[in-house]
């Protein structure tokens, strides 16, 4: 009877071992399911980067205030933006404020289509997760209100010079890229509805 349980114990040892090795196979697949999340936090890290440059600058806050909203639709300012302010826009030279948001503009675009080549890869190659979508969205809004900050710079120039600024021109390369960026971010949202796991 003895030998019987320890044959018994022995083969139910064997079993789990069995078991635990049965375990580690299935879950080798693993590895290749990371480097795929990995690939698509890309985008995120580059919208995150984007955001956070637009803030530290002033040219974005990130955030909409009722107040701000309604400046908007009414078409009031409540003074100078806080990038208006930092560059002092209603003071210094009208040359040096021109051509700091002509720079500023220059860099918002840049990176704004950093992130768009992104976002494009991406969807060329795999479905965009929620959070792909989400931070892009949030990239398109801080540049969006990076442009608001530099048409008020300007603004706030143009009451001082007499040959005005002419806005569509300094901020039309910004604006081409937001565009592109708009459609890029409606592209991500459909091809995320799109997918079975979405």
């Amino acid at each position: 009877m003895g030998v019987f349980r320890l044959k018994l114990a022995f083969i139910s040892s064997f079993a789990l071992m069995s078991g635990a090795c049965a375990t580690v196979s299935v879950y080798e697949p693993v590895t290749s399911e990371i480097s795929l999340v990995a690939s698509q936090s890309e985008l995120q890290s580059a919208s995150e980067a984007y955001c956070k440059t637009a803030r530290a600058e002033q040219w974005a806050s990130g955030e909409a205030s009722l107040g701000g909203l309604a400046g908007l639709i009414m078409g009031k300012q409540q003074g100078p933006s806080l990038y208006a302010t930092r560059i002092e826009a209603q003071t210094a030279s009208p040359t040096a404020v021109i051509n700091r948001v002509r720079a500023d503009v220059q860099r918002a675009r840049a990176g704004l289509d950093g992130v768009s080549t992104i976002a494009r890869t991406l969807l060329a190659s795999t479905t965009p997760s929620r959070d792909d979508v989400n931070e892009f969205e949030r990239a398109l809004i801080h540049a969006r209100q990076s442009r608001a900050s530099f048409e008020d710079a300007l603004q706030h120039v143009n009451v001082r010079v007499p040959d005005r600024i002419e806005l569509a021109s300094a901020l039309g390369p910004l604006d081409t890229s937001i565009a592109t960026a708009r459609r890029l971010a409606d592209d991500l949202a459909a091809a995320r509805s799109a997918s079975p796991s979405s």
